[in-house]
């Protein structure tokens, strides 16, 4: 099977000042059931700000691997390509992030589904 990279080069990515490492594209806003759909590209070898997941979130890992840290630093978990998960809101911080690859200075891809209003400021 032909193996195929994400090509990036034409979507309108943006970037939040507050969180490095980071870059994402709304692919949709569905404000009567306040869902969002994102995708978001994580740095290589780097990872994002300590955080919490609120509300539930559906992800699934278009390129890559997306890995999520303790807050201590230690991996807590590494989605390969094609996973598929389904979180509940946690108050459990933690960081993601993903690991150091040779073909782009973004390493990880990953596609979320959640249920938040605080995306709507940004469109």
């Amino acid at each position: 099977m032909t193996r195929h990279l994400f090509d990036d080069a034409n979507l309108p990515w943006r970037s939040l000042d507050t969180i490095e490492h980071l870059h994402y594209w709304i692919l949709d806003i569905d404000r009567q059931n306040k869902i969002v759909d994102v995708v978001f590209k994580f740095a290589a070898n780097q990872q994002i700000v300590l955080h919490r997941h609120k509300v539930p979130n559906k992800t699934f890992v278009i390129q890559g691997e997306h890995r999520l840290y303790e807050a201590d630093g230690r991996l807590k978990e590494i989605r390969p390509v094609g996973s598929y998960t389904s979180s509940l809101p946690s108050d459990e911080p933690h960081r993601e992030g993903a690991p150091m690859k040779t073909r782009s200075s973004f390493s990880a891809y990953a596609a979320m589904r959640t249920c938040s209003t605080r995306f709507w400021m940004m469109t």
